[in-house]
């Protein structure tokens, strides 16, 4: 699933979208789920949200 997933983005970056990857070790289909503070983070980073 991860690289199909990551095939999907790389066509993405090549007709000139933006992609930022965040990877967290030891997680399954629902990192907002499993990992919520670590998610909230790196989605607050990726939007340029001042608490992130």
């Amino acid at each position: 699933m991860v690289s199909q997933t990551r095939d999907v983005l790389h066509g993405y970056r090549a007709a000139g979208g933006a992609v930022t990857e965040v990877v967290l070790e030891v997680v399954g289909p629902s990192p907002h789920l499993e990992r919520p503070a670590e998610f909230r983070a790196a989605l607050l980073k990726v939007i340029g949200h001042p608490a992130g």
